[in-house]
């Protein structure tokens, strides 16, 4: 079963510390609290932490999305990609415009966001922390509610 909870960022520091080894740093730290001032939510499948998401405000109805997903979730994972589909449904409301960074190489991140209703807009030539190329995507809310099935 699929719960969503209020994001804390112990949730955020969880999921970084099972895809990261070593100390988490406190960079990283702050990111994970900063992220308790916006709209942000965690996911839990049967008990067990799988995923955190939110928000960033930009300025006044723009943001920029980010999250985490543990490599452990159950299944294929098509109803925690249904729940984020509801959820960004729900928070587009509040927003004219949600851009997020996807990593060029994981096409798995590339199906998922446009799924989610995002265009991509361009590339970032070594965006990464590793010098890593990102697809810059974006969501415009034109005041449609979109109708394909979730």
């Amino acid at each position: 079963m699929i719960e969503a909870q209020p994001y804390k960022a112990e949730h955020f520091l969880e999921l970084y510390k099972e895809s990261v080894e070593g100390d988490v740093g406190h960079a990283v730290e702050y990111l994970a609290h900063q992220h308790e001032w916006s709209p942000a939510t965690s996911i839990f499948w049967d008990g067990s932490l799988v995923a955190c998401a939110g928000i960033m405000n930009m300025w006044p109805k723009v943001g920029a999305m980010w999250s985490l997903i543990s490599k452990n979730i159950p299944g294929n994972g098509v109803l925690a990609v249904r729940s984020a589909k509801e959820w960004i449904e729900n928070v587009m409301q509040d927003y004219r415009r949600i851009q997020v960074e996807v990593l060029t190489d994981s096409d798995v991140s590339v199906r998922f966001i446009e799924f989610l209703g995002f265009t991509r807009e361009g590339t970032m030539k070594s965006y990464g922390p590793g010098g890593q190329d990102y697809y810059l995507y974006a969501r415009v809310n034109d005041g449609t509610k979109r109708t394909e099935p979730i």
